[in-house]
């Protein structure tokens, strides 16, 4: 007499096999969106640096440009664009404030916990002080920004290299 239906063995092995597949795409899932996360925030930073470079050469508002990295609060690091005929960041100069992602921070190297960092171009020249700045991807990779010498990367695994800002190999 032929069987119908399916026995309690074969059930759990096929049920058992779907919870691995799904579990494998639920991880696989999360670990691209933080890296789209690192690689929308390296950009964005990278166009932020380009701008701030080309406002300083133009003089706009007859001021040199900047960005702000501010690790003064870890729960909450931000950066900015601004403007500045001191030398100085003024949060009242600011022209647009970024908040981090929050599956990322800043490593303690570049811009130390509770500090900040200014990276300001000349008005004449374009130049600023040579600096890097690293982003943290909790534990799954690293990029690595060098506004004086317009290069970003990306380690451990990852997918960003530019040797210009306006131009990213992804």
């Amino acid at each position: 007499m032929p069987r119908k239906g399916f026995t309690l063995l074969e059930l759990v092995v096929v049920v058992s096999i779907m919870v691995v597949v799904g579990a494998a795409v639920v991880v696989d899932f999360s670990g691209s969106s933080q890296e789209a996360d690192l690689n929308s925030a390296t950009r964005q930073i990278g166009t932020l640096l380009r701008q701030a470079q080309s406002d300083s050469l133009s003089e706009k508002q007859g001021a040199r440009w900047g960005v702000h990295f501010d690790n003064t609060n870890p729960n909450t690091p931000f950066y900015s664009l601004f403007y500045t005929r001191n030398g100085s960041y003024l949060s009242g100069n600011e022209v647009g404030h970024y908040a981090l992602p929050s599956d990322m921070c800043y490593d303690s190297s570049t811009v130390p916990t509770g500090g900040t960092l200014n990276v300001i171009f000349s008005a004449v020249s374009g130049a600023t002080t040579s600096t890097s700045v690293t982003l943290n991807l909790n534990g799954c990779g690293t990029a690595v920004i060098t506004p004086g010498n317009p290069t970003i990367s990306e380690t451990q695994g990852g997918q960003i290299y530019s040797d210009d800002f306006s131009g990213y190999t992804l």
